[in-house]
């Protein structure tokens, strides 16, 4: 049974200091003796470290800045840092912040949803062909309600670290500029539906499935059927394709001019390193990000940067997400596979 420190007869005219000092080494005792409480106050220390570490200070947005938005890992509703939500939710408080002064976005991702990577590009493309308000479309240098302009323009850029690829280019082919590291992987531009197929396994352990559906198609991509020959094609000719095409003809009116007449090999599905790609027109310049990110605050005099959608970890969050990271992240891959949405561009 552990002692209660605090609880102690007090002593009639014993200094504060004495009391505290007293009280201390108690609890120090206690902590020697028990070995749960001490491993579980050095667990506590270190998570609160990093905790610390990992939410820093966001600076004053009063004062001058470079806003920075992230776009990490898989893009899709899921991730703080690569769905359409948040990251349009982060471009519209930059481009609302006056101290901002320009937009740089860190992308680092191998893709995703098509339709969030959609979202997010036409917000961009539509922002940076808005046009400035006049003097009596703003009062107090605001645009008035309903006014379809803003009041100053900000550059968009985009430093590409590790990755940026299918879903992710879709949103970085949008921006005023893209810079990527020597080596960088940049493009993956193409379309992608995968399933499983159990079929074969399914034969040898000698099992069956019995499927109800109305609609020919419906169990096209059900991986303990065999694949229906005519459903693949009506697929690949009638979804497949046409999004293909929707991707490629959205990255060449981005990127007018800046592409190649021929665009076969570009629009392969291929991924190239920063040399390739900006042999092909897919990005502006060769820096990688701190570089990029110094180069905009000389540009526009600004010390500071801002991060706008930045994940902030609670300390439990942080504690207990410890804890499971070890089984989720074995699990994950799995799961994920077998279970996620089979369309993406990736």
């Amino acid at each position: 049974m552990l002692r209660n420190p605090f609880k102690r007869k007090a002593t009639t005219g014993q200094p504060l200091e004495e009391t505290a000092i007293e009280t201390s080494q108690e609890l120090l005792r206690i902590v020697r003796r028990n070995f749960f409480l001490k491993n579980a106050l050095i667990v506590t220390a270190l998570a609160g470290a990093g905790w610390s570490m990992m939410n820093p200070e966001h600076l004053d947005t009063d004062d001058d800045h470079i806003a920075v938005i992230q776009v990490n890992g898989i893009i899709g509703s899921g991730n703080k840092t690569g769905s359409a939500q948040h990251l349009i939710g982060a471009l519209k408080e930059a481009v609302a912040t006056d101290s901002a002064k320009g937009i740089l976005i860190m992308a680092d991702s191998p893709g995703g949803s098509p339709v969030e990577a959609e979202s997010v590009h036409h917000w961009i493309q539509d922002y940076r062909h808005a046009p400035t308000c006049t003097e009596g479309q703003m009062t107090e240098g605001k645009p008035n309600a309903g006014e379809n302009c803003y009041a100053t323009k900000k550059a968009i850029e985009v430093s590409i670290g590790n990755v940026c690829a299918s879903a992710c280019y879709y949103i970085a082919s949008a921006a005023d500029r893209i810079a990527a590291s020597n080596s960088s992987l940049v493009g993956s531009i193409g379309v992608k539906f995968e399933s499983w197929d159990f079929t074969k396994a399914m034969d040898t352990v000698g099992v069956g499935r019995r499927t109800l559906a109305a609609g020919h198609f419906k169990t096209l991509f059900d991986p303990y059927l065999p694949m229906d020959k005519q459903g693949f094609e009506v697929m690949r000719s009638q979804v497949l394709m046409p999004l293909y095409a929707q991707f490629t003809e959205t990255v060449t009116e981005a990127r007018l001019g800046k592409l190649p007449e021929d665009t076969t090999d570009l629009f392969s599905g291929r991924v190239f390193v920063a040399a390739e790609a900006r042999k092909y027109g897919l990005i502006d310049d060769i820096d990688y990000g701190v570089s990029v990110l110094e180069g905009m605050s000389q540009r526009y005099d600004v010390e500071h940067h801002v991060e706008y959608n930045r994940v902030r970890s609670s300390f439990s969050s942080l504690f207990f997400g410890a804890v499971e990271h070890f089984g989720h992240a074995i699990g994950e891959g799995i799961a994920a596979s077998i279970q996620s949405d089979p369309y993406q561009i990736r």
